[in-house]
């Protein structure tokens, strides 16, 4: 019997948006170089959030795919090389294909911005990032 007390609103929207991520994947014109590969960037992106974040560690996607957590961290390199996905942190990954590529910015570029950033600043401007993890200009308060 099917315990259905932990079903909610949330779980059943979380899975229209990851079947949406999923069809973007699936139409992404990627050379893949193995099954495995497919199957964790499929993984990861029924597991993404409406903005396109991944919250999963190496060790869910492993167990999810009956794969190696040292296999999925390959796997993970190579999707990230082939700008499916971008790491964030630890255990988040931005999807990077479909119409939330843009959301999530790329952490080089990031890093790019922060430099720029850093060389125009004049006193009194200070350096914070946005909640997509980009680096903006503002003032300081006295």
């Amino acid at each position: 019997m099917i315990d259905q007390s932990d079903s909610s609103d949330s779980q059943i929207w979380g899975a229209i948006v990851g079947v949406g991520h999923i069809a973007n994947v699936m139409d992404a014109d990627v050379g893949w170089n193995t099954p495995s590969e497919k199957l964790v960037a499929l993984i990861m992106a029924f597991h993404a959030d409406r903005k396109g974040i991944v919250r999963l560690s190496q060790s869910e996607i492993a167990d999810s795919a009956i794969l190696s957590r040292q296999r999925v961290a390959t796997l993970i390199e190579d999707l990230c090389e082939m700008e499916l996905f971008v790491r964030l942190g630890h255990g988040r990954y931005g999807l990077r294909y479909g119409k939330n590529q843009t959301d999530v910015p790329r952490r080089k570029d990031a890093d790019a911005e922060l430099q720029r950033l850093m060389a125009i600043r004049t006193d009194g401007q200070g350096i914070r990032y946005t909640s997509e993890g980009w680096p903006v200009l503002v003032d300081r308060e006295e």
